[in-house]
């Protein structure tokens, strides 16, 4: 189902797009071995999916009638609705070969909150003293990885694994959103800074950067075990999404859309994401700081975040 989406859906570009734009469309995908197929769960009005497992699974969230934003898991085409208890807001953002599931969820009077979903039961992630929490992404030995708040309001990055938070930032950023681990324990997210919003990859304790060629912004969002990536960028023109396999930069698009955002990649080269046919572009955003406040202000935390 392909249906016009005014809500609510925490994934970085779409919010910057919600934002800007008075009438969105959004249905996801999968690409596997140059064919796409729509993903779309029955009955909502706007789905995205996030993440996919080697074996196929995928997760993601979807927006029903009433505007409220759920998590999903898609086995082979059978749904699995995600709700964590007594949150207004759910949405999963990846998957292991495990089926273990993590995302981001809030609740009346909280800020948001990470979890963690496995065998049936919800597990609450909260760093330390943070004013919100999201993870983002899981490997196959259980290890975490994904952003916090602190009390001055700084986007920082996080690992958990063995029952130990563990921050990191890249080096001079006011923000660092990390998007994607891999079972390498490769890190790729971006970071922002006074003259906007760059890609970085960490890998091995050392930081690098992901910068598609001649694009103002890069925003990757997820890796997979071969270092092969998908994500967006901005040009002079409007936000565009990409590969990269081998080293190398393609752009990608669901055909005939206005926009796709590819979200997640597995080691098979499957992709994830959504896309937008309506003939509506996301404008340039002026600095991340308007790029972030869009992150906040549709997950619907009332802080500003710089």
């Amino acid at each position: 189902m392909l249906a016009k989406f005014p809500g609510r859906i925490s994934f970085v570009l779409f919010l910057a797009h919600v934002l800007f734009t008075s009438t969105v469309y959004a249905d996801g995908f999968l690409y596997n071995k140059g064919t796409f197929n729509v993903i779309s769960y029955p009955g909502a009005v706007a789905t995205v999916a996030t993440g996919i497992s080697n074996n196929g699974q995928v997760v993601g969230n979807y927006v029903d009638n009433s505007d409220i934003s759920h998590g999903f898991l898609d086995a082979m085409g059978t749904f699995t609705s995600l709700e964590y208890p007594a949150a207004f807001f759910t949405g999963a953002t990846g998957i292991n070969n495990s089926g273990q599931i993590v995302g981001i969820a809030q609740s009346v009077g909280t800020g948001l909150f990470g979890f963690l979903y496995a065998e049936g039961t919800f597990s609450l992630l909260e760093y330390p003293g943070a004013i919100y929490t999201g993870a983002a992404g899981i490997t196959d030995t259980g290890q975490i990885m994904g952003y916090y708040a602190d009390h001055s309001d700084r986007e920082h990055g996080f690992l958990y694994s063995g029952g130990v938070y563990s921050s990191f930032e890249y080096p001079g950023a006011t923000l660092t959103h990390p998007t994607g681990i891999n079972d390498r324990g490769q890190i790729v997210g971006w970071y922002g800074d006074s003259s906007g919003a760059h890609g970085f990859l960490f890998s091995g304790g050392v930081y690098g950067s992901i910068h598609y060629p001649g694009s103002i912004y890069t925003l990757p969002a997820g890796i997979n075990d071969n270092g092969d990536l998908v994500g967006q960028y901005y040009d002079a023109d409007s936000y565009h999404s990409f590969v990269n396999i081998d080293g190398s930069f393609k752009p990608f698009m669901f055909p005939g859309a206005s926009y796709t955002e590819g979200m997640g990649i597995n080691d098979s080269g499957q992709i994830v994401g959504w896309f937008d046919p309506s003939p509506v572009q996301a404008p340039e955003p002026p600095s991340a700081l308007l790029l972030t406040t869009a992150i906040l202000a549709m997950l619907g935390l009332v802080r500003r975040y710089l």
